[in-house]
């Protein structure tokens, strides 16, 4: 097989490259296991193991096909762009691309035609990557770039379980190999196109690091990533996600998850009655699982489906803040842990939440990411990173943006009365709306409590510059009837929120609008609220509103 070049996996804790941990195991440890993984693409067929030496026969069949396929790369990371089913191909490319001398562009599968093309055109792939099944996702860019190369994955059943080949050999150090680029994922686009975000090793490795800086625990305190090491963790998120990413590459190589991947037949979105035949049947040491607020905010309404949660340990959620009265369901069992990252930052360092207090984000402000809370409005603080000499390994953010000093988050926060660091997300700069008299509210505070009456799907208030707010109803799928049946039905949601609302931005039932079915409140792909771009599909009907109330503005 060629030689290996070995780290000292006990003494080089944020200095690992992944490549070189993969081969390390599949010597060391053949048959230890990387993920549990579906047997077919139906849930009903059950789980299977894949072990390090699967991934490292994968790994090198790839690195070895990627040169087959468009030539060695010696020097510039070339990139290739893949989209394909959700599984570990998405692991095996960006560790064969890397070991290649390459990069992979990781759009959204759900993208628009647009928002695709200006990445391509952005990055300059210099090949299309597809799976046999999912090749369609590239035919618009294919006709508008009729001479851009598509090549075609191997199965993952050949990848894993074929001939083995040749050892693909990597060996580079840490300091030749940390700034070489391997992933590209990009922003969510709420504001305009997506923004591809480059990681580098390096960038890759801050949780590695973080690993070594945790190693003791901080006043009698874990880290929150780490809640997750070296157990069997359900990774609920898609592989293009970053946050599903971490889950089939990062984790497992740099602290110890072992992935339980759903098949590639999961519905997207997930369903909370197909997460429920997941939590049923998959291994009974399974501790926990990583989920989106949303899918927990379906399971928490069958009691039926909580049940079948019991065995579990810890449920970590991400992408955005969790209803307490949603996460106390499954708190009243096992461990709720809140966790925060971006695609440009990476993780934020928290620590595991405090058992009563779970919806507070426990930051550790002395940890040298830099992170600090900045104050913004009455008691609000804004969330900012401030570059910190000497902390370089720490703050990928500075990496991408090296020009600036300090990077503002806009997600807004507000420190616990009594428990001092612990801090409950509070909405984003963005959030708050300032009506023609001046007052300035923030609107995520009322949406929360409009958003708990179970009929109600998704609500967005809105008003800015008008003389008092509306807000912009979506119910759920088969509420049927008049206008004002439905508005009866929902009024309570109301009231409540008007009891805990000012004057001056309480709603009354003509400044409500329903959203239309063939025009839903618009989500990001991780399930929060892209208000920008709903609100901008709704101008005429909210102009045609403030016109009907006689505010012209």
């Amino acid at each position: 097989m060629g030689d290996i070049r070995v780290a000292d996996e006990e003494q080089q804790y944020g200095y690992r490259l992944m490549p070189t941990l993969v081969d390390e195991r599949a010597r060391g440890t053949p048959d230890r296991v990387y993920a549990i993984t579906p047997k077919t693409a139906d849930i009903a067929d059950g789980y299977g193991e894949t072990t390090y030496s699967q991934v490292a026969r994968a790994v090198n069949k790839l690195a070895w096909w990627l040169d087959e396929e468009l030539g060695k790369c010696t020097e510039t990371f070339d990139t290739i762009a893949y989209i394909g089913p959700r599984d570990l191909r998405y692991a095996f490319i960006v560790l064969a691309a890397t070991k290649a001398h390459r990069k992979v562009l990781l759009p959204l599968s759900q993208n628009s035609f647009e928002a695709q093309l200006n990445l391509i055109n952005t990055t300059d792939p210099k090949a299309l990557v597809g799976a046999s099944d999912t090749m369609a996702v590239w035919d618009g860019i294919r006709e508008s770039k009729p001479d851009l190369k598509v090549i075609t994955i191997p199965e993952l059943e050949e990848l894993v379980n074929g001939e083995q080949v040749n050892y693909y050999p990597y060996g580079k150090s840490w300091e030749e190999a940390k700034n070489d680029p391997i992933h590209v994922n990009h922003t969510s686009g709420t504001t305009g196109f997506p923004k591809p975000v480059v990681w580098t090793n390096a960038i890759g490795a801050t949780f590695d690091r973080d690993s070594l800086h945790m190693a003791e625990n901080i006043g009698g305190l874990r880290s929150a990533w780490m809640l997750m090491a070296r157990r069997k963790i359900i990774a609920t998120m898609p592989p293009e996600w970053i946050a599903g990413l971490l889950m089939v590459l990062h984790f497992p190589l740099l602290i110890d998850v072992v992935p339980v991947l759903l098949p590639v037949g999961a519905p997207h979105p997930l369903t909370a009655k197909y997460i429920d035949i997941v939590h049923r049947i998959t291994p009974r040491d399974v501790h926990g699982g990583f989920y989106v607020p949303d899918l927990l905010k379906q399971i928490a309404k069958s009691p039926e489906y909580v049940d079948n949660m019991r065995h579990l340990q810890l449920v970590a959620y991400g992408g955005a803040p969790l209803d307490k009265t949603v996460g106390d369901v499954f708190a009243a069992f096992l461990k709720v842990q809140p966790v925060m990252g971006s695609t440009e930052v990476g993780g934020f360092p928290l620590l595991e939440a405090d058992d009563k207090d779970w919806e507070y984000y426990h930051l550790d402000l002395d940890h040298p990411s830099g992170t600090r809370m900045r104050p913004y409005a009455g008691n609000l603080c804004e969330m900012v990173i401030e570059k910190q000499p000497g902390w370089e390994d720490f703050q990928n953010i500075f990496k991408l943006y090296p020009e600036i000093d300090v990077y503002h988050t806009k997600d807004l926060f507000r420190e616990h009365e009594t428990k001092k660091g612990l801090w409950i997300f509070s909405g984003r700069t963005d959030d708050f709306v300032k009506l023609s008299n001046l007052t300035k509210f923030n609107a995520s505070h009322v949406e929360v409590v409009i958003d708990r009456h179970p009929l109600v799907r998704d609500a967005i208030m809105g008003g800015e510059g008008r003389s008092r707010p509306f807000c912009l109803i979506q119910t759920k799928e088969g509420m049927d009837g008049e206008c004002n049946a439905v508005l009866e039905e929902i009024w309570p949601a109301f009231e409540e929120a008007n009891k805990h609302s000012a004057k001056d931005i309480q709603l009354t039932k003509e400044m409500i609008l329903l959203a239309k079915p063939e025009k839903p409140i618009r989500k990001a792909g991780k399930g929060t609220i892209n208000r920008r771009a709903t609100l901008a599909d709704y101008e005429d009907e909210v102009r045609e509103l403030y016109e009907r109330v006689g505010d012209e503005a």
